[in-house]
């Protein structure tokens, strides 16, 4: 259960993100994960180039609640909604007045008017240590993309919609769907 931490306590670790991040073989001590690691990690994603301020402000908002995640673990799941919101608000913007029901059919309707493609999606990985943006940048093609985005087409309003009801994702790194999300709004803004 959750417990609001004493003020004292307030900009200290939270344990369960540590214990995510404790890898180690079986023979070794636990690697640290510091907040400096962390920190890096989230801002290696960068922001969403050329999509409008907004859209923007919502994916900077995600990356700073995955970072605050280092206090308060459950900030790790609300980082994954703003994202995939702001991946909705997104969707919305740059269909303008275009038909559709539901973030599915927005991401359907993408893909088919060729906004997003599958074949252009940077391979996904944890990258628990930080590289530079441009090792980032230059990962290789996920030779799997079209499946991987039907994947997520298929998987992502219910996932959007468990984090929505008030439930959260316990035992999980919010990176990777933070990189998605910033993969595909990147594409629908494209110039």
């Amino acid at each position: 259960m959750e417990e609001l931490k004493p003020l004292d306590a307030l900009i200290s670790v939270d344990r369960k993100l540590i214990d995510i991040m404790e890898w180690h073989a079986p023979d070794e001590e636990p690697r640290t994960y510091p907040l400096e690691q962390h920190y890096e990690r989230y801002a290696m994603l960068g922001w969403p180039r050329d999509a409008p301020v907004e859209i923007v402000n919502g994916f900077v908002t995600a990356q700073h609640l995955a970072i605050y995640a280092w206090f308060v673990y459950a900030f790790s799941s609300v980082a994954e909604l703003q994202a995939l919101v702001t991946l909705e608000h997104a969707l919305r913007r740059r269909m303008a007045n275009e038909p559709a029901r539901g973030l599915k059919d927005r991401l359907r309707h993408a893909v088919r008017a060729g906004w997003i493609k599958g074949e252009r999606l940077r391979t996904l990985h944890p990258f628990v240590n930080p590289v530079s943006p441009a090792a980032f940048a230059s990962r290789p093609v996920d030779p799997h993309g079209a499946e991987s985005l039907q994947t997520f087409i298929d998987n992502l309003p219910e996932q959007r919609n468990w984090l929505a009801h008030g439930n959260w994702n316990g035992g999980s790194d919010s990176f990777m769907v933070l990189d998605l999300v910033l993969q595909l709004i990147n594409q629908l803004y494209s110039r």
